[in-house]
């Protein structure tokens, strides 16, 4: 397979947009609704034409409906501790106010990593609420606190799943950060807005912490249909978002777009298809030189590689790495990737940039882990969301990227 050039010579461009999850106040999440088949070809050219995401209004050409909502207000999340555990009430303060220089020197310092030290068992940090899971593990760096989304599977088939955004503070203090967002992972743009994907309005949503609120920027794809129900996404440094879109919680709703695909919205909010072969789609993330895309399709058991060209194009897909039933992952410094296994006994399987199996880090036997994300003052934490509803922390030799 063609191998991406070296990680050390090329970090620049996701640490660059890294460094302004230290200035993080707003939550954008992606919204279930049923998705529209986008004819663009695989890596091609977006087919809306619209302008920016500018404050509110509608896209004029492509019905991709956007509102903005993506304010940066600061101070301290609102909502008692419900879910996962503890007795904190509302969230941790400081998530506004900061500066976004020196987040690239802070994270990937050093010219060379040591590998991984592998094969231990993670600890369990807090557990929530009975049927139910963790996802969407994402780390704020200036707040030194932990994001993530609890949603509810208990519900019936017909029913859409329904999920909030809690705050870990560590050691181990959790509140609720956005008691009704709808969402599943979760992602921050250049601008300092937080996102991720919510299966309520089946699309993706901007998450105001102080506020509690949940704002949809965009629901539908460029001839206007619904999305399925998006999963999670990645952000580039120049604000493109590429999100997974299966149908996982499409629950009692019509498929629209007819297919279960991976979406590029580029920053003049134009859509276009990367890919509509997956049987699902699921987890997704961006090398750190942002070269490479690499996305799960669960049902495939399969890592596959997109190369990403400099206008975010994609081309060159290939199988990567088999992971059994793969969920979320996430990226260290070295390029290495760490992805979730959602098959017992629960396990994050760690890839090297060459597809190579470094080895895997175990959760408790009868958890699955869903997602994860480095955290900790020196980011060298991983944190593990898990269902049944836990988060777990494991400690690493080497540095990575907060979701």
């Amino acid at each position: 397979m063609n191998e991406p050039r070296p990680f050390s010579d090329c970090r620049e461009s996701r640490l660059a947009h890294v460094s302004i999850l230290v200035a993080a106040t707003v939550i954008a999440g992606c919204s279930s609704s049923d998705p529209s088949h986008d004819s663009t070809p695989q890596g091609g050219a977006a087919v809306s034409t619209s302008g920016g995401r500018s404050a509110g209004g509608t896209v004029a050409n492509g019905g991709a409906s956007l509102t903005d909502g993506a304010t940066r207000a600061g101070g301290s999340a609102t909502g008692g501790a419900e879910g996962l555990g503890g007795s904190a009430t509302g969230g941790a303060e400081g998530l506004g106010g900061h500066t976004t220089a020196g987040q690239s020197s802070a994270i990937c310092t050093a010219s060379s990593y040591p590998a991984p030290s592998l094969n231990g068992t993670a600890t369990l940090v807090t557990t929530g609420a009975s049927g139910g899971q963790t996802e969407g593990v994402l780390w704020l760096v200036g707040s030194g606190a932990l994001l993530f989304t609890e949603m509810t599977m208990s519900v019936s088939s017909t029913t859409v799943v329904p999920a909030k955004v809690g705050q870990l503070v560590p050691p181990n203090t959790v509140s609720t950060a956005v008691a009704d967002s709808g969402t599943n992972g979760l992602a921050v743009d250049p601008s300092g807005n937080i996102l991720g994907c919510s299966q309520k309005v089946q699309g993706i949503v901007s998450l105001n912490l102080a506020t509690g609120t949940a704002t949809t920027i965009i629901n539908t794809d460029a001839s206007g249909h619904h999305f399925n129900s998006p999963n999670d996404l990645t952000v580039r440094s120049d604000g493109t978002i590429y999100f997974t879109d299966p149908d996982y919680q499409i629950a009692g709703r019509t498929s629209e777009t007819g297919t279960k695909g991976i979406y590029r919205l580029a920053p003049t909010n134009q859509v276009s298809v990367v890919d509509s072969q997956f049987v699902q789609p699921n987890g997704i993330t961006l090398s750190p030189d942002e070269t490479m895309l690499y996305v799960a399709d669960t049902s495939a058991s399969r890592i596959r590689r997109f190369a990403v060209a400099a206008d975010g194009t994609t081309s060159q897909k290939q199988d990567f790495a088999t992971v059994p039933a793969p969920d979320g992952g996430a990226i260290d410094c070295a390029g290495n990737l760490y992805w979730a296994s959602n098959a017992a006994p629960g396990k994050i399987y760690v890839i090297s940039p060459a597809g190579t199996q470094l080895g895997t880090i175990s959760v408790g036997a009868t958890d699955k882990p869903t997602n994860v994300a480095f955290g900790g003052a020196d980011h060298q934490t991983l944190y593990i969301s898990t269902s049944p509803s836990k988060v777990y922390a494991y400690a690493l030799n080497v540095p990575g990227m907060p979701y």
